[in-house]
């Protein structure tokens, strides 16, 4: 039996241990005698349980160690509450839990800020509504999650903190664009879902970065006003380390080349690759008719193919109609080897043209990768035209509209790129030899780039490393390694524009119709 040597209260037992005892004691520790060390964890609660209701049953019998005590026994229920109450106070006891009423969460300023500029970059980044978190399911969350930090309310959404994210992106953005040695400008149109045309600027570093975005309004977009801009960003930014200028191939963009060229001579501009090369796709559909012929009826196949797919009208067409009534001509279609002998050299012809738009749309693509492309598409379209059931005029055709699609697709600058390019291992352009010799006179590449080519050493590690740090890291000593990793840092087509128009359009779209175009 436990005695309590603390002076007597009115209503207490001498050696009786009370509730309010029993707490009091439970927040400095209880050390239970025979039972082990203190907070020994299921063995000293057990025995401290059993101690308490010992003292209970002791009250109960009106007898104590000390005096009498002149109260009432208590009753059964005040008996059993203070037993369960003082058997919870132990178990906290026995393995020392410290109550989280007693815990205060308290958020320092400096945190705060931090969560509130990381919660908001984070909401404007996957674009979600500003007052998503003003529900009462996300509030009981971040409450549960952390109560001293309150989400950031619509207004600091809207204002402050978006200022605050748009004034740190376009610190980075500035960074970049002092740290690159050489820089590319391109430009593209998106008429948005409520049909104003926007027009955007990107200059790559080689890291493509928005840097301007202007609402067209009611102004025609000719070469002038597209030029116009091009040359107020091209001075903003600092026109000496612009080295190229890429567009699509509309009229009004190549008018714009010439005015910007003739401000800045040192610029190239040149047409997208990709842009080009589709263009050239549609040309060979048209230019042979009986391949456009071809193409007609196996649009036909894949749009029945297509609808066959679906499971449930195919099983109801089997038990209404014991056998599926298909198309005589599609029928006799299918069922022809001249059809799918025509096919395979359509694709044969075709495929090399799409595998070079979607490699050269790739954000890894190079300068060099251009020319290397177009004689890949050359040599499999040359091959692949004796195949087809087509008149020599018609093939003579499609390679004067091949040779004046490359004519507009790849620059002096393409040539120089892939000349530099170590993966080639200075393998000369075999055609355009004035435009080859000009570039060697220029660049003098010729005794430079065979000297590498016989050191094995050097020209294997070009397979391991991006063109521009070969040139800047195994070369970095050459005359050459400044130009060679410029040139092979810039973009071959304006993809970078168009990935911006899925941006566009999450951003302006049925539900967020309102907001302005201006940044």
């Amino acid at each position: 039996m436990l005695q309590d040597k603390r002076p007597l209260r009115a209503g207490e037992q001498a050696g009786a241990v009370t509730l309010s005892a029993w707490q009091e004691r439970g927040q400095g520790g209880l050390s239970m005698k025979g039972g082990g060390d203190e907070g020994a964890g299921g063995r000293d609660t057990t025995q401290a349980t059993n101690v308490l209701i010992n003292f209970s049953e002791s009250g109960r019998s009106g007898s104590s160690r000390g005096a009498r005590s002149a109260s009432p026994c208590p009753s059964t229920a005040s008996t059993s509450s203070l037993q369960s109450a003082g058997a919870a106070a132990v178990v906290r006891v026995g393995v020392k839990r410290k109550s989280m009423d007693r815990f205060v969460d308290i958020m320092a300023p400096d945190e705060n800020a931090r969560l509130d500029a990381a919660f908001a970059r984070a909401v404007y980044a996957t674009g979600l509504p500003l007052s998503t978190f003003e529900k009462s399911p996300w509030t009981e969350f971040f409450s549960a999650l952390r109560p001293s930090y309150k989400v950031p309310t619509l207004y600091f959404l809207s204002g402050p903190l978006l200022d605050a994210e748009y004034a740190k992106c376009t610190a980075i953005n500035k960074e970049k664009l002092e740290m690159a040695s050489a820089l590319g400008i391109m430009t593209d149109c998106y008429t948005n879902i409520r049909t104003e045309s926007v027009l955007d600027v990107i200059v790559t570093t080689p890291t493509p970065i928005l840097y301007k975005q202007v609402s067209r309004g009611t102004v025609r977009e000719t070469g002038e006003y597209v030029a116009d801009i091009l040359i107020s960003v091209t001075r903003e930014v600092g026109p000496e380390k612009f080295v190229i200028l890429v567009t699509d191939n509309t009229s009004n963009m190549r008018a714009a080349w010439l005015l910007v060229t003739e401000e800045f001579p040192h610029i190239t501009a040149f047409g997208c690759a990709a842009h080009c090369w589709n263009l050239l796709f549609g040309d060979i559909i048209q230019a042979i008719s009986a391949v456009f012929r071809n193409y007609d009826k196996g649009r036909k196949v894949v749009r029945y193919v297509k609808k066959s797919t679906n499971n449930k009208a195919a099983r109801q067409e089997t038990v209404l109609h014991e056998d599926l009534v298909v198309d005589a001509t599609l029928r006799r279609q299918v069922l022809e080897d001249e059809f799918w002998n025509r096919a395979k050299s359509i694709n044969d012809l075709l495929v090399p043209i799409h595998a070079a738009i979607t490699l050269i749309k790739g954000s890894k693509a190079l300068l060099s990768d251009v020319y290397f492309l177009h004689r890949k598409i050359e040599d499999c379209v040359t091959c692949n035209l004796g195949s087809l059931p087509i008149t020599a005029q018609e093939k003579e055709h499609i390679m004067t509209l091949l040779a004046e699609r490359k004519d507009f697709t790849i620059k002096a600058i393409h040539l120089a790129a892939y000349m530099l390019d170590p993966r080639f291992k200075g393998r000369s352009p075999v055609a355009w030899d004035w435009t080859r010799g000009k570039l060697l006179r220029i660049l003098a590449t010729s005794v430079v780039i065979k000297d590498f080519s016989q050191k094995k050493s050097v020209m294997d590690s070009a397979e391991r490393l991006h063109p521009s740090v070969w040139w800047k890291g195994v070369c970095s000593t050459q005359p050459l390694a400044k130009l060679a990793s410029n040139l092979l840092s810039m973009p071959p087509s304006a993809a970078d524009v168009e990935r911006r128009w899925s941006d566009h359009g999450y951003i302006h779209n049925k539900s967020r119709n309102r907001l302005i175009n201006d940044i």
